[in-house]
């Protein structure tokens, strides 16, 4: 199953649609927020903060293909 088909699904209220999303998203969400703020643990936190709001905002991604670059 690809991400938008996943996005989809969360936006349905599959939660288990989301974990998925997470699973594959959360290394290179990590990877992206360490190079930007240079401290592992600012970087876990942020990472965090962003997966829950991605999860509650999810309603207003209108292109589904475009999870990883909304995330981010």
């Amino acid at each position: 199953m690809d991400d938008a088909q996943l996005v989809q699904e969360a936006q349905q209220g599959q939660v288990s649609a989301y974990e998925e999303l997470v699973r594959r998203w959360a290394a290179r969400l990590l990877a992206y927020l360490r190079s930007i703020v240079r401290d592992a643990d600012v970087a876990e936190d942020l990472a965090q903060d962003c997966l829950l709001r991605a999860y509650k905002q999810l309603a207003s991604l209108q292109d589904a293909e475009k999870f990883g670059s909304w995330l981010r």
